[in-house]
């Protein structure tokens, strides 16, 4: 009672922390904009430029206030409420991207540190007039298709296909060397309002402080901890910038990950404790289950907390996503597997198939076959998720498929020798059985092979392919055994005497409980010896039983015979 308790418990733990995560992260994916989905106007260069802009000095300012006033009142509902229009004018910002080209896992990420690294770099450009900049008007007359910003290669091109059709947008190559252009140009100073908080600038600030804009409020408490009682030159270092992220973050990282594989390891005991005291094995199976799930969610929550809390970014954060996404489509692989792995089991160990052991091996095969199949499907879109072109992958498996194909060809006929096999049920386990010159007792049948015990004891593996192509004798499959016996006797005897011993031996067939159509029949007049038949069907399938009636026959015929002096 006390293992059952403890592994609903578990159940009930994890149901839980599913709920709780997908409730946070339909919080954290929601838009409370007045009409969230009204884009920004992008119908031409110009509106396109100016939308950027516009929404990231918003972000800017909202950050900047928000911050300002949680310095006086402390972080209040005024001061969420302005982080989170922050956010909201970051993503339309974002929308004026065109990120297809950026794989969907790591495109929120991506978009919010290219939208404030292309800022920087605006903000360091001697940029034109507005009027200088094609409108709707002059796109529709002159057909322009793409516009760059003067003296650089920062371009803005019209989408012919896909779901921003007719949008302007910063192109795909200007979002992949937006890295390259801000270390030429950041030693610029800036001509636009800077970012009073910290002096150096929007985007620095965001990749050093955690939180998405707006960074969490015991931040803001350790800080002033830190400058209230500690000597600057005690926590200074911790901001020391390496790799693209400040050293305290990567403190923060290695302890997470620290604390995040202390977890897995506790729960890898937790389960191997409970596997111990529970006695099902089927329970036990169910039990393993629970690790991969678990495994899950940690890897989720640990990259949930180092985006979103501990605010780590640039490369660093798109490699560990990608990790992430790798381990998760794996993991994923390996419980779809390991799902319908059980699955089989489970019905396999129902009462009513432990005694067919075919229909066992073919559910649980069965249900492998299909696990199988489960992990492939979740690696192929997994890979679709990451960016990964499977085009040339599917290419390759087909033009490798053909020479694959000959090598598992020979497998394959057995595995639908054994499905004919449970189909037709020409023999089943512990039948005694004759084909392709092979005699003896079925042992196991197989997917792929089945197991013949001979009658001097030897174990043979028959391909079930050989089986369902040879002529198959079952001979426990008869309805009833035939007794056929000659007897000879001396042609000394009267025909008195042969009459006498025929009646006598009929009598005995007759009376004995399990033999129908009994005869006894002349049938050879020798020099010698008279030859006579006998014979009759032993009612019964068993081999055994058919063995001991047979030698009962004999010792009374044998008896009748000495009994009458023949």
């Amino acid at each position: 009672m006390r293992v059952k308790q403890m592994l609903r418990s578990w159940v009930v733990a994890i149901a839980t922390l599913v709920a709780i995560l997908l409730i946070q992260t339909s919080a954290i994916g929601g838009d409370s904009r007045p009409n969230p989905i009204a884009p920004p106007q992008t119908d031409s260069p110009r509106a396109t430029l100016q939308q950027f802009v516009k929404n990231v000095n918003d972000a800017q300012k909202l950050i900047e206030s928000a911050l300002n006033d949680a310095e006086k009142e402390g972080y209040s509902d005024k001061v969420r409420k302005q982080g989170k229009e922050a956010e909201q004018a970051m993503e339309r910002a974002v929308e004026t991207l065109n990120l297809d080209k950026v794989a969907p896992v790591i495109r929120q990420e991506t978009g919010i540190e290219s939208a404030l690294l292309l800022k920087e770099i605006l903000d360091r450009l001697d940029l034109p007039d507005p009027n200088e900049i094609p409108d709707a008007e002059a796109v529709k007359a002159n057909k322009i298709t793409r516009w760059e910003v003067p003296h650089t290669e920062l371009a803005i091109v019209l989408v012919e296909e896909g779901f921003n059709q007719s949008e302007f947008l910063f192109s795909p190559e200007t979002i992949k060397r937006l890295k390259g252009y801000y270390k030429e140009i950041k030693s610029r100073p800036s001509k636009n309002d800077p970012f009073k908080i910290y002096d150096k600038g929007f985007y620095e600030f965001y990749l050093q402080t955690p939180g998405r804009l707006l960074p969490p409020w015991w931040f803001w408490l350790l800080w002033w901890v830190l400058v209230t009682f500690i000597p600057p030159w005690l926590f200074q270092w911790l901001f020391i910038v390496l790799g693209g992220q400040t050293l305290w973050q990567w403190l923060a990282l290695l302890v997470s990950l620290a604390i995040a594989s202390a977890i897995v390891v506790l729960i890898y005991q937790l389960i191997q404790l409970g596997k111990r005291q529970v006695e099902s094995q089927i329970y036990r199976t169910w039990l393993e289950l629970s690790f991969p799930i678990a495994l899950e969610i940690v890897l989720i929550v640990w990259i949930k907390f180092i985006n979103e809390t501990i605010n780590i970014t640039g490369s660093v954060l798109l490699a560990l996503i990608r990790a992430k996404q790798v381990a998760f489509f794996l993991i994923l692989a390996w419980l779809s597997f390991d799902l319908c792995n059980v699955i089989g089991s489970t019905i396999a160990t129902k009462s009513a198939l432990q005694e067919k052991l075919l229909e066992t091996t073919i559910i649980r095969n069965g249900f492998r076959i299909l696990g199988i199949i489960a992990g492939a499907i979740v690696v192929y879109f997994g890979g679709k998720n990451l960016g990964i072109d499977t085009a040339p992958l599917l290419a390759s498996l087909g033009v490798g498929g053909v020479g694959i194909s000959f090598g598992v060809r020979p497998y394959i006929e057995n595995i639908v020798g054994g499905i004919t096999l449970f189909i037709n049920r020409p023999m089943q386990i512990g039948d005694y059985c004759e084909f392709g010159g092979i005699v003896g007792t079925v042992e196991e049948i197989g997917l792929r092979a089945t197991l013949i015990r001979t009658p001097d004891r030897k174990l043979i593996t028959v391909p079930n392919t050989a089986i369902s192509n040879a002529h198959l004798v079952n001979h426990s499959r008869r309805d009833k055994y035939a007794f056929k016996h000659n007897l000879s006797l001396s042609v000394e005897n009267t025909s008195e005497n042969l009459s006498q011993i025929m009646n006598n031996l009929r009598q005995l067939l007759v009376k004995h409980p399990q033999l129908e159509d009994e005869r006894i029949s002349l049938v050879d007049l020798k020099g010698a010896a008279v030859d006579l038949e006998l014979f009759a069907y032993v009612l019964t399938t068993k081999s055994d039983e058919y063995r001991r009636i047979y030698e009962d026959l004999l010792l009374q015929i044998q008896q009748t015979v000495e009994r009458l002096g023949i």
